[in-house]
């Protein structure tokens, strides 16, 4: 578990060291806590992704786990 929990380290001490600005490093298959982050870490390519996001998946039905966009509810009732 010793050697588990040092390999552990070390990659998130990787991760941290690449993600610096300085640096122009992306963390992909990232988790961030709010759209302003992911807004962020898309950067420049934010609105050209949003915009395919909303042409071919516009109920949001892709990866709602990463929290990039909410699911949209629609009533089928109407």
């Amino acid at each position: 578990m010793d050697c588990l929990n040092q390999i552990l380290h070390e990659h998130h001490q990787i991760a941290q060291a690449a993600s610096r600005p300085h640096i122009g490093a992306r963390q992909y298959l990232a988790h961030h806590r709010s759209r302003i982050d992911w807004h962020e870490h898309f950067d420049s390519k934010w609105t050209r992704f949003a915009e395919r996001k909303a042409q071919f998946d516009p109920l949001h039905i892709l990866a709602p786990g990463q929290g990039i966009f909410p699911r949209v509810t629609v009533d089928l009732q109407e």
